[in-house]
């Protein structure tokens, strides 16, 4: 007798091994090179909110709507929803994430920063570890940090 796939004699159970869960990874295979560049963004926002410490209602409101700019679905792909709900600020790493940005010029990094700021400053305040978190990204961007205007209210 055959069971899944297996020679058995007859009257014999067949136990096959627990199948493994699904790792959560960042396998990118088969992903429009876009879509992961909105998905990194999108950590890259989140990693601001947490930069502080707390992770505030207003933040979560600012990434949402900034990032739906970028779509005309009007809905985030499928892809970047997953890299938001499993996103670990623990683990994250800003620099990794801006090195696989792609960037045509001064104009676009600037226009990451301005995202990070929003996100940053929906709470209507910049704390130390937020403008740390700013000019750390300004830096694995090539920016010059220190060249940067970070006005506190």
């Amino acid at each position: 007798m055959i069971k899944n796939g297996l020679f058995v004699p007859d009257g014999e159970r067949v136990k096959t091994a627990p199948q493994p869960r699904p790792v959560r990874s960042r396998d990118i295979t088969g992903v429009e090179p876009h879509v992961e560049q909105l998905a990194l963004v999108a950590e890259l926002m989140l990693g601001a909110a947490h930069a502080d410490g707390d992770y505030a209602g207003v933040e979560i409101v600012a990434i949402g709507e900034q990032l739906k700019g970028f779509v005309e679905a009007g809905e985030l792909p499928g892809h970047v929803r997953r890299r938001i709900r499993i996103f670990d600020p623990e683990s994250f790493d800003p620099k990794e994430a801006c090195a696989a940005l792609t960037f045509h010029d001064d104009h676009d990094k600037f226009g990451l920063l301005n995202l990070i700021a929003t996100v940053t400053g929906a709470d209507q305040v910049l704390h130390d570890a937020e403008a740390d978190y700013i000019r750390l990204v300004a830096s694995a961007i090539g920016l010059d940090p220190n060249e940067l205007r970070l006005v506190r209210k």
